[in-house]
């Protein structure tokens, strides 16, 4: 904060009007600390540390006491830092001095006590010759004229130690400002401000970024220890760099002001060049521990702006405060419409997003000072002038009794509370405790509490700023269930830090200082409501009752799945899903902390239901109904099987069948809740048509009805009894008969819902065809004729008993017989309807041929000769018994046999209907051949002649002629053997036959066996 601002400010304070006791007493001060002494001092930073010691630096002019302490200025204005015990004692100050003007703007603390200091000494016109500073065992000279490029006054930077002795210090002897400084856990201390031209401060020299000198923002960082620097960030903003706070990984956030003008280069921090809304405007930039720019992010401003501080926010972010004019453009936030300058506090995140900005409305009220107590709350110190001070919902009258204002956001940028100081506070920090520490200065006398404060000009004052200690009173109401919402009244509520119910940390929001709203935690019991603060802690006397959540009713009472349900209770805000016996509802919402809606799911069957609650799981007394599918219409009402019905309702989600009368649908698709589509079946009956789901079978009113048949052609429209016919129409699907007037046929073959096939049936009449199907009878316009069978030709056309005969004609499909004149063929083959062959049955004559059809009897027009057999050769002429003999002619089929004269063949061949073989049996004799076939017996014109004498009267087994004639007599047995395939001999006992030859019936010789010795062989 510069000192010319301090002047500005001290005018206009001067003109609001001074404290009574009275009116100060009303403020909660635990304890306040003034300086003393002639001329005006000014407060421009403090910090607290972890013990409670607050520290203030400043300048002052004149004589200055703090406690027994005496400073004198030695030129115009000198600095200050001063350090104040926990209960409000000075116990110590030091002096920042030279023959020119001194300023401390920079101020910070490290757990040790070690105290940070910053900023400008030989500054303004007043300097004579080159004024030195000397800090401890440092000393600086300033380079005269006394502005240096753009900047009056020099920079410096040093350490005290924690019983304000000076430990090491690094000034510059030319142009810039060191504006704030941030100490880090890491043991390092980062100095933010302004430079011109070559700037060196310590062991660190940074040269200027444009040939045309400019006011360039600087960041510095210098070991905590020792003063050696480690590095030097610049930028040129035509501005400055005013504050800086530093991060646990070492990353600097500063905050600044900057501007553009056409005879200056343009803003860059970084790589970001910055626009420009006016001449200046605010920035805010992060440096990485090593020096390097990360981001730089402008507030824009059509007026004025200048930015005060800046904080880290808990979560990486910060907060930043300061005061603009005219329309201000934060992020994609627009703020515009107040006259006269005004405050504004914004958030930023750590990328460099703005979240949020919070205006100060009224001419001359803008903080000056941020700070965040332990719980991340940002509070805000700030001028008050003639004009009402808004915040948010919370208005401050006019400062006609007031000098400044403290106000406390939310990290959601919601202003908490706001009230009116009798002091003009410039800077505020927090203890550990939270417990706020202002600092600013005064004139007159005031009365903090019971401290009386007197100064005949401006002094410095440091105060303890504390809530009264709470008072909890009524809860209203004093029972809920988890994540209810009550209200505490009492007392003191300003600076809650928690609340708890049963000793269980509960989420609140402050109303106001005498009302907090509480939210009932999960996992709360039955206890009582303690709020913590600040200032200490108040216990209710009464009891909450945390009542488990409950679940009353629910509307309606019973639906299709899909249907939304409402619930309602108690205790539901938070619910994490809703439960339909024990499947749970995909979709649901949470309207109210008494009311839950849920769609029916999938698959929900008839049961309880149960909201999962925060506080446990709401379950009904009764069950609901899970109702079965609706039906209001289909279409259409009447469809032949194969056809796809269109069936509207309700309650179709999860359906699981559709039916048509008692048969189920093919298939069917749910389209949506409220409508199905299905394939008619065949079988499908008159009947409602019946859906089913979950919650069971909705049934139509209406009826549904398969359409009768129609039919439309016959082709052919005429045809023979047996012959297949094709009949087109509707309907066919299913179709169960067909009739040819009042006759039946089978089998019929239905091809599509529009054609079938079947045969003309026995007993068909010319008249209509009736096609019978589900949804009844349909019966052609036109007739279909029986046309009578034929028989047209047959080929041969003459033949001998035995002959295969070929017979065309019509109508032959399912033939029952054909005779030859009044003889019935044994054997015959229907070929198709228009073919079939017959054999020339034994006795047939020659007369018409005549099919019997299923369509009555069909007779040729021209008879059919039947020959008688012929017997026209035989090969070889003469031969031996035995011997086979081959006889041609014609007739023979079927021939049952051949005789040589009176002897009749034993083994006969029917080779074909012309030839036949036969073997000369072994009592024939020379005579003629005759072969008796079905159509008579036939003989030869010439005798087969015999050969060879004819043998002995045969034996059983067949003659056997022994080697030796001798033994003849004792000729051997034989016999047959089917079982192996052979034929034994055994010789009597005493025989000397060495072989024997076995000879057949005809005399031939068969086989010759040799006697080993053996009898049998």
């Amino acid at each position: 904060m510069s000192t010319r601002f301090l002047l500005v400010a001290r005018l206009v304070w001067a003109c609001v009007l001074g404290l009574t006791a009275s009116q100060a007493a009303a403020q909660t001060w635990q304890w306040a600390v003034a300086s003393t002494g002639m001329g005006w001092r000014g407060v421009h930073r403090s910090v607290t540390d972890a013990q409670g010691n607050t520290y203030v630096a400043g300048v002052f002019n004149g004589v200055a006491s703090f406690g027994a302490t005496q400073l004198i200025a030695s030129g115009y204005m000198d600095g200050f830092v001063a350090k104040c015990s926990p209960t409000g004692q000075w116990l110590w100050v030091k002096a920042i001095s030279t023959s020119a003007t001194e300023s401390v703007d920079g101020l910070a603390v490290d757990a040790s006590g070690a105290v940070y200091v910053g900023g400008s000494y030989a500054a303004g016109s007043s300097a004579s010759g080159n004024p030195t500073l000397v800090l401890g065992t440092a000393s600086f000279t300033a380079i005269v004229p006394g502005r240096c490029g753009g900047v009056s006054g020099r920079a410096y930077l040093a350490k005290l130690s924690a019983a304000g002795q000076w430990q090491w210090a690094v000034g510059s002897p030319m142009g810039s400002y060191i504006n704030d400084v941030a100490v880090s856990a890491e043991g390092t201390v980062t100095a933010v401000g302004t430079c011109s031209q070559t700037f060196t401060l310590g062991s660190l020299t940074s040269a200027p970024l444009s040939p045309i000198l400019t006011d360039d923002a600087f960041v510095a960082r210098y070991d905590a220890t020792t003063g050696h620097g480690d590095w030097m960030a610049r930028a040129i903003v035509n501005g400055r760099a005013t504050s800086v706070a530093v991060d646990a990984a070492g990353n600097a956030t500063i905050c600044g002001r900057f501007r553009r003008s056409a005879d200056m280069p343009a803003p860059v921090i970084g790589t970001t060049l910055l626009p420009t809304a006016s001449s200046k405007n605010w920035f805010v930039a992060k440096v990485s521990s090593a020096g390097g720019w990360l981001w730089a992010t402008p507030i824009l401003s059509t007026g004025t702006a200048v930015p005060n501080r800046v904080v880290l926010a808990a979560e990486g972010g910060a907060y930043v405060s300061g005061y603009s004019q005219g329309t201000v453009r934060v992020g994609a936030q627009t703020i515009s419409g107040i006259a006269g300058s005004f405050g504004l506090v914004a958030k930023i995140s750590a990328t460099g997003v703005w979240e949020w900005a919070r205006p100060i409305p009224a001419t001359g009220n803008y903080p000056i000072d941020l700070a965040l107590d332990p719980a991340g709350n940002p509070h805000v110190v700030g001028p008050m002038s003639t004009s009402p001070v808004v915040f948010g919902s919370i208005t401050l009258p006019p400062a006609i009794t007031s000098h400044s204002f403290v106000a406390k956001l939310n990290p959601a940028g919601n202003w908490q509370w706001a009230k009116a100081l009798p002091v003009n506070a410039t800077t505020v920090t927090t203890n550990a405790a939270g417990v706020l520490h202002m600092a600013g200065d005064f004139s007159g006398t005031v009365a903090l509490n019971t401290t009386s404060l007197s100064s005949t000009y401006y002094d410095v004052v440091v105060g303890r700023y504390a809530f009264p200690v709470p008072t909890v009173g009524a809860m209203t109401p004093a029972q809920g269930p988890v994540t209810s919402i009550f209200t505490v009244t009492g007392a003191g509520f300003e600076a809650t830090q928690t609340v708890q119910i049963g000793g269980l940390a509960a989420p609140f929001t402050l109303v106001s200082p005498t009302q907090l709203a509480v939210t009932v935690p999960a996992g709360a019991t039955t206890g009582a409501v303690r709020v913590i603060t600040t200032a200490g802690t108040s216990t209710g006397t009464g009891l909450f009752t945390v009542v488990p959540p409950s679940l009353t009713s629910f509307a309606p009472a019973t639906a299709q799945m899909g249907a939304t349900v409402t619930i309602t209770g108690a205790g539901f805000a938070g619910a994490t899903g809703v439960r339909f016996g024990s499947l749970a509802a995909t979709t649901f919402a949470v309207v109210s902390p008494t009311t839950v809606t849920a769609v029916v799911p999938v698959g929900a069957a008839t049961d309880r239901l149960s909201v999962l609650a925060v506080g446990g799981a709401a379950i009904s007394a009764t069950s609901f109904v899970v109702a079965p599918p609706a039906i209001s219409s289909f279409s259409p009402a009447i469809a032949a099987p194969g056809a796809t019905v269109t069936i509207d309702g309700t309650g179709f989600t999860a359906a699981t069948g559709v039916r048509f009368g008692l048969t189920a649908a093919i298939s069917f698709r749910v389209v949506s809740a409220t409508r199905i589509t299905a394939v008619v079946p065949v079988g499908a009956t008159i009947g409602p048509v019946a859906v089913s789901g979950r919650g069971g079978t909705g049934l139509s009113a209406a009826t549904f009805r398969v359409p009768a048949p129609t039919v439309t052609t016959l082709y052919p429209a005429s045809a023979v009894v047996g012959a297949k016919i094709t009949i087109s129409g509707t309907g066919f699907t299913g179709a169960t008969a067909v009739r040819f007037g009042t006759q039946l046929t089978t089998p019929l073959t239905v091809v599509s819902a529009t054609s079938l096939s079947v045969l003309v049936p026995a007993g068909a009449t010319t008249g209509p065809v009736s096609v019978t199907a589900i949804g009844g009878t349909g019966t052609s316009v036109a007739a279909f004729t029986v046309l009578p069978s034929t028989v047209t030709t047959f080929a041969p056309l003459s033949g001998a008993v035995g002959a295969l005969v070929t017979i065309n004609g019509t109508g032959f499909s399912g033939a029952t017989g054909v005779r030859f004149g009044p003889t019935a063929a044994g054997t015959f083959t229907v070929i198709s309807s228009t073919r079939l062959t017959a054999v020339v049955p034994a006795g047939a004559p020659t007369g018409s041929l005549t099919v019997a059809t299923l369509g009555g009897a069909a007779s040729s027009a021209t008879a059919f000769a039947v020959v008688a057999p012929t017997l026209t050769s035989f090969a070889p002429l003469t031969g031996a018994r035995g011997t086979t003999v081959t006889i041609n002619g014609t007739g023979f089929s079927g021939a049952t046999g051949v005789r040589f004269g009176t002897v009749a063949a034993i083994t006969v061949t029917l080779v074909s209907s012309t030839r036949v073989t036969a073997i000369v049996p072994p009592t024939a004799t020379t005579a003629k051949i005759t072969v008796l076939a079905l159509g008579g017996a036939v003989q030869s014109v010439a005798s087969f002649a015999v050969s060879g004498a004819r043998p002995a009267a045969p034996v059983t087994a067949g003659p056997v002629e022994t080697e030796n004639a001798a033994a003849s007599a004792a000729s051997p047995s034989i016999y047959p053997n089917p079982a192996a395939n052979a034929l034994y001999l055994t010789l009597p006992t005493g025989a000397t036959v060495r072989s024997a030859t076995v000879y057949d019936q005809w005399g031939a010789s068969m086989t010759k066996a040799i006697f080993d010795g053996h009898e049998t062989l």
